[in-house]
Parts: structure tokens; sequence; C-alpha cells
């Protein structure tokens, strides 16, 4: 049997062989009697755990122990001799969510290369395993690991190793000076310099993130500008525009404006040999779409890859895996669509569904012309963190969100009171949650220090 990504059969490439696996020895419930770990999965997370090695996709809301099931399922191929540590890749957003899943698995691997050492044969691991702790499994957020795809492979699209990224407040600066040397049209401008800067920082994430070049949004505000200007409205002679329309206009036009000295932002970072953020993204997809080398050596370097909150992936990083990890390959994309917090720099939510769609498998099987099927779909229905009427009140808050969700989640924990307060600013807020923590709070005896001059710590103060 052979594995192929849709992307990949368009583009004529060869299919993968899949390997030939060993019949696991262990079921996700005995290796976690072995590991003497005290909570065995769920049969959801059991499935999960045990699947192929094809892509999948895995709905999973908050609270529904995503973290423990992917770590869970690093541990089990291990200890099934499908993958060594070192051939697993794990993908999350933030540093402290790439350290926690780092964490687990590390913890997981050691017990298990304990236990392996000391086996006499009772449980017959594979070779290999005892001696699998030199090696760890890579865990990295998005943009640490789209800064390696640069710093390994940049050099064919001219991109130095050790070209300098640009920070926050040095992007902002340099932002700042283009706005400030802008000679094009800016009349219509009511905007301050500021307001202007930020502007151009947003739509040039905006542009990496999307794969869009700023002449592109350029060109599609002028001819805007253009169908607007012929609207009956406007083109009439004997009448001025209203003042909305007018406002519109220039609007359209500040747009255009802001996306010209985007292009000469970028032009700027050329010139000076420099990057920011929102470019690594960017240019670690043209590599995987334009280098086959990147895509040939990421896929035998890593068999087996975890992609965590996908619902918060842009188009930039969906480009980047779809096309390093296309073929076939053993992704696991982890994701809510409740959950989806960056749309403001081009991430969607609705873009989890489309793994199945960007990550199918065909299957051949020698009768015929090979088929095409959309990845599978796995949820987590069981929420251990929240109670009934907690998850109840969420659901009440989340219905918008529910038209193409998954089946309805099941609590692990009974019904217990939920607390609702409407307060009116952040001071508020802030004084309720402490007196609420504060009464279950054991007393203490240091007492609250002030700094001379200061007027006393209000009660329940934060």
């Amino acid at each position: 049997m052979t594995v192929q990504t849709l992307a990949g059969i368009e583009a004529g490439e060869a299919s993968e062989e899949a390997a030939v696996l060993p019949e696991p020895r262990f079921s996700p419930g005995e290796l976690t009697d072995i590991l003497g770990e005290r909570n065995r999965p769920t049969e959801e997370q059991s499935a999960i755990i045990a699947s192929p090695l094809t892509p999948r996709l895995v709905i999973a809301g908050a609270g529904s122990g995503k973290t423990a099931t992917m770590a869970d399922r690093v541990v089990w191929l291990v200890a099934n001799g499908w993958v060594r540590p070192e051939e697993v890749l794990g993908v999350t957003f933030t540093r402290k969510a790439a350290g926690e899943l780092a964490s687990r698995i590390r913890a997981k691997l050691a017990t298990l290369q304990r236990i392996a050492s000391s086996d006499n044969g009772e449980y017959g691991f594979p070779e290999g395993v005892a001696g699998s702790d030199e090696l760890e499994p890579k865990v990295s957020t998005y943009h640490s690991y789209a800064s390696g795809i640069v710093s390994d492979y940049g050099l064919r699209l001219g991109i130095e190793r050790d070209v300098v990224l640009l920070g926050g407040a040095q992007a902002w600066q340099l932002a700042s000076e283009v706005v400030e040397a802008y000679d094009g049209d800016y009349e219509h401008f009511t905007a301050a310099k500021s307001t202007l800067v930020n502007a151009v920082m947003q739509l040039a994430g905006e542009c990496a993130e999307h794969l869009r070049e700023p002449a592109e949004v350029q060109g599609w505000l002028m001819d805007r500008v253009s169908e607007f200007a012929q609207l009956p409205y406007m083109s009439a002679a004997k009448k001025n525009p209203t003042q909305a329309a007018g406002d519109l206009g220039a609007m359209l036009r500040t747009r255009a404006s802001v996306a010209d000295m985007v292009g000469r932002y970028q032009e700027a970072k050329r010139n000076r040999g420099v990057l920011d953020f929102g470019d690594l993204v960017a240019l670690a997809a043209k590599i995987a779409q334009d280098i086959p080398l990147a895509a040939a050596t990421e896929r035998a370097r890593y068999k087996v890859v975890l992609l965590d909150e996908f619902q918060d992936t842009s188009h930039a990083q969906l480009v980047l895996f779809s096309r390093l990890f296309g073929g076939g390959h053993a992704v696991t994309a982890v994701g809510d669509p409740n959950q989806s917090i960056y749309g403001f720099r081009g991430a969607s939510a609705g873009q989890l569904f489309h793994f199945v769609q960007e990550f199918p498998v065909r299957v051949e099987d020698g009768l015929g012309p090979a088929s095409l099927a959309k990845a599978p779909t796995s949820y987590l229905t069981t929420a251990w963190r929240n109670g009934r009427n907690i998850l109840a009140a969420a659901n009440v808050i989340a219905a918008p969100l529910n038209k193409a969700a998954a089946s309805e989640g099941a609590p692990a924990r009974g019904p217990k009171r939920v607390l609702w307060r409407y307060l009116h600013c952040s001071r508020a807020r802030q004084r309720r949650t402490a007196a609420l923590f504060s009464d279950d709070l054991p007393p203490t005896k240091t007492k609250p220090q002030r700094l001379p001059g200061r007027p006393p710590l209000p009660p329940h103060s934060l």
C-alpha cells in the first residue's frame, strides 16, 4: 500500500511507500499499566494513540486531555518500535505550551527507558528502546521551526544563515522611517504618523501570513477606488458627493498608500539585509514550495509530526507544513474551532477543517486505479477540567461558533455551582477575583507591604 497527498498526485510526484511496521506489542492501556500511571486512556484517546502512521485530524476542546494524548502517542510509538524519539516533531504556538508538551514527553520517555533498561524479558521491549535516552523529540513553536527552515535552506534563496532578525521595536522604527520619508500620494491622509506606522506593520504581517505581495494589495485597492469613482453619485458633476462617500473614497486611497508604504518597508529590509518575524513564515513557506530538498530532508528527519493548536495557523503556515509533510506523512493536527484567538494575524478557525483536504491519503490496493480519501477525523469529547454547569455556560456563549462543531462533549466531573457576574471595569474584576480566592485561602502571617507615600492597599486588591 502507498500513501500520497492530493498535492503530490497533481504534481506527479512518486508515491511514498508505507514502511512495514512491526505488530504493536502493547496497547495504550497496557503501556499505561507498565509505566505505573494512574489514569488509563479513554477509548477515544486509545484510538488516537494507536492510530496508523497516516494523516489525522483531532478535534479536542479545552480540558479534553489533548496534551496528554499527544505525549502518550509519542511514548506508545517509541515503546512499540515504530519510531525513535528523535524522529518525532511537535509544534505549537507558545514557548510555554512547547515546554509543557516537551516536559510531559520527556518524563514519560524517561520512565519507559528506565523500565526497559531493567527489563529481563518480561515485557519484550523492541531493541533500542532502553538506549534511546540520548536523543529526544524536537518540540518547537511554529515561528521557531520556520526560523530553522530559513536558516537551513535559505541560502538557496539568497538568505544568509546569519541574517539579522529585527525585534518588534526595531521593525517599528524602520517602518517609522519609511512613513516619514514617504513621498507618494498623501493628500487624503487624516491619521497621525504613529497610526500610519501601526497600519504599515499590521498590513506587512498580514501580507506575509497570506503570502501576498504589497503590490497586489495596492493594485486591488486602486481598482476599487476606480470602481468607486464611477458610481453614479460620484460621477455626476452637478452635485458633490456626500460626506460618507467622500470618507469612503479617502479611506480606500489611504489603504492603497499604506500598501505602497509596505512595499517600501519590504525594500528597506532587503537593502539592510534584515528580516522581521512575518518574513520567517513567508520565506519558510516559499522554501517548502520551491526547494524539493527541504521537503525530502525534513520528511526523512521526522517520521511523525504533531501540529498543536492547528485552528490558529495562518495560510502561510498551512502551506509550509502541507508542502513539507504532505506526502501522506504521519501528521496529526490537533485543534478546537472554538479556541481560535489569532484571527488578527491571519489565522482562521475554518482552516482547521481544511486539514483533511490538504493532507488527504491515496490508497493503492493493486486491484484498480488509486482512490483518494480525506484524512480521518477523531474527537476527544470528555472534559476533564471543568464541571457540567461550567460547560453548559460555555456552550451557551459559544453556540454561534458550533455550526460545524463536532458532537457534544461529556464532562468527567459532576455538576457544580457557576458564578456569573458582569463587572464594569478591570479594577472591579480584579477585586472580585481576589475576594473569591481569598475566601478559600488559609490566612497568611505575612503582612502586605506598601511603598512610602502610597495609600494602604484596599481589601482584596491584586
